[in-house]
Order: C-alpha cells, then sequence, then structure tokens
C-alpha cells in the first residue's frame, strides 16, 4: 500500500507538473478530477491536471514556471499543500486594415508585450483575432456575433471607432461583457450611446484639433482655414477647429475646403483647394491629409510659395510617413505623452503599439483584483481610476481628462527625412468633463464609419 501512495503521489506531483511545462504545449486549462485512495487509515484526496484543448490554437503570455497545477493533498481532511489556479481568460481582437500604418500588427504587439510584462498569477491569456477590413459597422458586428456566440470570448478589444462603437455597444450590454475599445480619437465621443460595459482608450485627436483652432487664433490671427482630402474631412476635425477658434474669439474668421476627386477619385483636386486659399488668405492653415496625398499636398504648398505666406498645422500623423520635401518647411503639429515607459520594439514609437500595451495593462491589472471574469467592468473601473461621464468609461492612460497638450515646432531641411522637433507652446484643451461635449454631439454631423487611418 505504500507502494501504491508513493506511486500515486509522484504521478501527481511530479509527472504531471512536467507534462504542462512542456513546450510543445500552447495553453493548459487545469480542472479538478478527483482521485481517493483509502491507505491504512488516511484518506488521501487529490486533484490532479486535465488537459483542456479548444478549437483554435491560442496564445498563451503565462510564464512556463507560472503554469502550475492546482494539487491539493488532504490526509484525514487536512489540506497539506495547494498551489495558485490558473483561469483562462479568451480575449476577442478586433483588427482592421490599413494601406498607411501596419496599424494592427503594432496593436497585436503591443497587446502581447503588455501580457507578457504583466504576467498573471490568476488568468493566462488566450486571442482569438478577427480581421475587420476597414473596420465598418457590418463587418464589426459580425465579427462580435461570431466571438460570442462561437469562439465564447470573455470580453472584447481592438481598433474601432466611436461611430461603430455606438452601433454595438448594445451587444455587449446584453452579454454583459467587455469592450475596451481603441482609436485615434477621430470622433466626438457620445457618452449617451455608451453603457457601463464599454470602455474607450484614445488619443483624443478630436480634441488636438481644438487646441490647434485655439492656439491659431490666439497665437498667429483670426483668419484660419480647416483643409482635408473627402476621406480625411469625414470625422470631427473641422467641427473641432472651428469650436477651438470661436472659444479664443468669437470674431475669428473660418474657411474650408474640402477638393473633388480626380485620378479615378483617387487624389485630391489640388488646384481647386489653393484657389479657395487663394481667395481666403488665411494666416493659418490646418490641413488633414494622410498616405501620399500628404507629400503632394506639401510639395504643392512649397510651389505655390505658401510655406513663405501662412503658418501650417497638423495632426501627428500628418508626418507619418513621411516623404522628404523639396524645400526648407516649418510645420506645428500636436504632441501627447501616452505615459508609458519606452519600450524596444521598433513599433514602440506608434500609437497603435502604445494603446495595445496599454490594453493589456488594464486588464492585467483588472483581473488580479477578481475572482469571477462577470466583475471585469468593475475592476476596470476602480484599479484604472478612469474618468466616468454618463455611464461611459474613459482610461485615462492618453490622459483624456488632462487640460492641456504640447505643440510641437516640426523643422524640416529640403531633401532631408529628418525632422527635427522643438516643443513651443503647452496648450488648453477641450476637457471632457465640458458639458458643452453632450450639446456637441446634438449637432448634424455625417461621416466614416471606420476608424481614422483604416484605409
Amino acid at each position: 500500500m505504500v507502494e501504491v501512495y508513493s506511486y500515486f503521489f509522484n504521478f501527481i506531483c511530479v509527472e504531471i507538473p512536467f507534462f504542462l511545462r512542456a513546450r510543445t504545449l500552447n495553453h493548459v486549462r487545469i480542472a479538478p478530477y478527483l482521485s481517493t485512495l483509502i491507505t491504512t487509515g488516511y484518506l488521501i484526496t487529490a486533484y490532479s491536471a486535465v488537459l483542456d484543448y479548444r478549437g483554435s490554437v491560442p496564445y498563451s503570455v503565462i510564464p512556463e514556471q507560472d503554469s502550475k497545477p492546482l494539487v491539493v493533498l488532504a490526509i484525514n481532511g487536512k489540506a497539506i499543500k495547494k498551489s495558485v489556479q490558473m483561469n483562462n481568460l479568451h480575449i476577442g481582437l478586433l483588427l482592421p486594415s490599413s494601406s498607411i500604418l501596419p496599424l494592427s500588427k503594432d496593436f497585436e504587439k503591443g497587446l502581447k508585450d503588455g501580457f507578457s510584462n504583466h504576467a498573471s498569477t490568476k488568468f493566462s491569456i488566450e486571442l482569438t483575432k478577427e480581421f475587420t477590413g476597414q473596420g465598418g459597422l457590418k463587418q464589426t458586428e459580425d465579427a462580435v456575433v461570431k466571438m460570442f456566440q462561437y469562439d465564447d470570448v470573455d470580453l472584447i478589444t481592438g481598433i474601432l471607432s466611436n461611430r461603430v462603437s455606438e452601433g454595438v455597444a448594445a451587444k455587449f450590454e446584453s452579454k454583459q461583457k467587455v469592450l475596451l475599445m481603441n482609436n485615434l480619437g477621430e470622433y466626438i465621443p457620445d457618452p449617451k450611446k455608451l453603457n457601463e460595459f464599454v470602455f474607450h482608450n484614445s488619443i483624443g485627436l478630436w480634441r488636438h484639433a481644438w487646441s490647434l483652432g485655439h492656439w491659431g487664433v490666439k497665437t498667429l490671427g483670426k483668419k484660419g482655414m480647416f483643409v482635408a482630402s473627402v476621406y480625411d474631412a469625414g470625422y470631427s476635425f473641422s467641427q473641432m477647429f472651428y469650436n477651438g477658434m470661436k472659444a479664443a474669439d468669437p470674431a475669428s474668421e473660418w474657411s474650408f475646403c474640402v477638393p473633388p476627386l480626380i485620378n479615378n477619385r483617387e487624389l485630391s483636386d489640388m488646384n481647386i483647394l489653393f484657389a479657395h486659399m487663394e481667395q481666403n488668405q488665411p494666416d493659418f492653415v490646418f490641413a488633414v491629409f494622410c498616405g501620399k496625398e500628404t507629400t503632394i499636398f506639401l510639395n504643392e504648398f512649397i510651389a505655390r510659395g505658401w510655406h513663405k505666406r501662412t503658418q501650417l498645422l497638423g495632426l501627428p500623423f500628418l508626418l507619418l510617413p513621411f516623404e522628404p520635401l523639396q524645400e526648407d518647411m516649418t510645420i506645428y503639429t500636436t504632441h501627447q505623452d501616452s505615459g508609458e515607459p519606452a519600450h524596444t520594439h521598433s513599433a514602440a514609437q506608434s500609437n497603435f503599439y502604445q494603446m495595445g500595451y496599454q490594453t493589456a495593462s488594464s486588464l492585467a491589472i483588472a483581473a488580479e483584483h477578481i475572482d469571477d471574469r462577470g466583475d471585469l467592468p468593475k475592476a476596470l473601473m476602480q484599479s484604472n481610476q478612469n474618468l466616468v461621464r454618463n455611464e461611459a468609461n474613459f482610461l485615462n492612460h492618453n490622459s483624456m481628462d488632462a487640460d492641456s497638450l504640447t505643440i510641437i515646432k516640426n523643422e524640416i531641411k529640403a531633401g532631408e527625412k529628418i525632422i527635427t522637433k522643438e516643443p513651443v507652446a503647452t496648450v488648453g484643451t477641450f476637457s471632457l468633463k465640458d458639458e458643452s461635449l453632450l450639446t456637441l454631439n446634438e449637432e448634424i454631423t455625417i461621416g466614416w464609419m471606420n476608424p481614422y487611418l483604416c484605409v
């Protein structure tokens, strides 16, 4: 009988942990299996591990040494050994495509790095990815339904616009599961269309546009002009630029031009755009272009001498990606520190990498404070100290509740790809606590559903 006990103890405490540490296993789930041996007056109760494979091959970020089964030995009902139990947290990942930046790759890399650096003692992580094309409502809805009904995910995160998140918010309230959305903040968020299960992580470009309008009037003159392609104009940038100008001076003069498309409807007609600039003679121009149109616009801006006649303002992405220009030029853009530490990966400078890393950080911290997945929404609110407004949750990683931004002076030398950056001003910005946020969403607006840069 002693030999039987010795063999059983060795199997439970040595052989199974060895199996669980095998590098060929991507994921294990620990489940209790009750085995009972009656030996010479002693009741030995043990929990052994069984392997539970899911349909998809998951991504695990739990370090090898932490993958321990739950082992409880009891002699006459008294526990003599217990180690940490691992639970699986199944995360759905929404990934749109972009011809401009590798935003989804950067986001996923940041997410995985974030989980690796915040390894949990309570949860292992499984990722299921769905590609949503340009991130429209229909494709996102289909992905969400599949993840809920087939993949049985515990929560969903990824890159999606405010408009799309408003369209799918009710599904998360119905399932009582978390949506942690990430975007650049191309749209003003509408708290009334969200709910307590939706969490928002964004750098808030709509606030950047407000700050540029406000700073432009206070610093450069009263006449500001918004110029953009048909695609880039389909968000809240123009609206907030206008509101920023008027907040600085109600007598300021705002104008705009969104030229039609030419060349098989691929590029903006720059001739029409610059004709309107000649007509309005702005003191400063807020340009919103992306991809190859940025280089076309900037070179036309130089060729027509406007780089010596007015000041050019832009969002950080006006210079991403950047191609050398024909002459020296100065461009003022906004900047906002994410508050995250520096990372060594080449994608670490990407806002999307940072948002992925921040998402993992938020979830890892929250998961350590819960024993049940249903407590995750409350734990996210508490552990991240996020700003809650009208049941909409804004995570504060990107300082969405901050009251200032930095204006960067970008000095560009002709023919060079290196840009010299210098902070020149700290400026006020639109606060999420401002009551006029609710009235802004009541204004009539139209635009694209997909996240910014997902073209």
